[in-house]
């Protein structure tokens, strides 16, 4: 009987294409800072031979950018050890810069038409584009300060491995934002700004476990309410203040401390005053006083709010 003619040895199974990528969960970033350009336009803004800038791929605010150091030697380094390089921050400093500009432009672009302070500014560049020379101002308004609703800086204890700053606009509001230590990350002392490096060797963020930012109680970064541990009730408090913010500016500067202290003083508003930061009448005397725009909170409830943060 003839033996049994042996099988062609099957060709090696090649790895599907994922399990090829070096860059992996914590590793994720790197493939950004390797080849940027194969990644899109909407993915990555830009990149140069120092730094890759990209769209944060699970914003934590309505603009989250990222900035990632190119140089080898730098972006395996914890932020703390990298920035005592004063060359090497100076650099990331003026990356930051221009990112946050950038930042400030796309938070106009998408804000600026509801926000009461850029209200005359789009007014000018609409009659601008219209071409009615009469409505034209001769001089642009200045309209509202974007840079300021932007924060930039780092976590003092990273999640993913490659160095990275934030460029966050401050409402803290994006599609990602889904439990209390992504929150927390961005409104305690775990987010170390970079104005403020390099940091002393006694630093109370170089240890953030040991002081529990990210297990803090949940406190509005706009009005300073507690809200515990009810990330919930936060979030839905988070989209108030989202709606509010993108209409003025963060609460607590001298002129809304003013004009808080000029409303308790007289104890309540006349019917016919506006919102001064809005321009829109107040329904009421008394009570709560909302104006017509929804999410608008009564001049009480900001008074009772500056009170807590006392």
């Amino acid at each position: 009987m003839n033996p049994r003619p042996k099988r062609a040895a099957s060709p090696p199974i090649e790895p599907k294409p994922s399990r090829l990528k070096p860059f992996k969960n914590r590793d994720g970033l790197g493939a950004y800072i390797k080849d940027p350009e194969s990644f899109s336009a909407s993915t990555v803004i830009s990149h140069s031979p120092e730094f890759v800038v990209i769209h944060d791929l699970y914003p934590k605010s309505a603009v989250h950018l990222l900035i990632l150091p190119r140089d080898p030697q730098k972006f395996f380094q914890h932020p703390f050890v990298a920035f005592e390089d004063a060359s090497f921050l100076e650099s990331v400093r003026q990356e930051a810069a221009r990112v946050r500009k950038q930042a400030a432009s796309e938070l106009r672009r998408k804000f600026g038409k509801v926000s009461a302070l850029d209200r005359k500014r789009s007014e000018a560049l609409d009659a601008d584009d219209d071409g009615d020379e009469d409505t034209v101002p001769d001089e642009l308004p200045e309209g509202r300060d974007w840079d300021k609703e932007i924060m930039c800086g780092i976590h003092a204890n990273p999640s993913m491995n490659h160095l990275h700053i934030h460029v966050i606009s401050v409402d803290r509001y994006g599609q990602s934002l889904r439990h209390r230590k992504h929150y927390n990350s961005f409104s305690t002392p775990f987010f170390v700004e970079l104005d403020a490096f390099p940091l002393a060797e006694d630093d109370k963020r170089r240890h953030p476990d040991r002081e529990g930012y990210l297990k803090s109680d949940l406190k509005c970064w706009r009005c300073g309410r507690n809200f515990g541990n009810k990330f919930t009730q936060l979030k839905a408090h988070l989209e108030e203040e989202f709606e509010e913010w993108k209409l003025t500016p963060k609460l607590h500067t001298k002129k809304e401390e003013d004009f808080v202290k000029k409303v308790s003083d007289a104890g309540s508003l006349t019917k016919n005053e506006k919102n001064r930061w809005t321009g829109r009448p107040y329904l009421e005397a008394q009570g709560r006083k909302r104006s017509e725009y929804k999410g608008i909170r009564s001049v009480r409830r900001l008074q009772g709010n500056k009170n807590k943060m006392k």
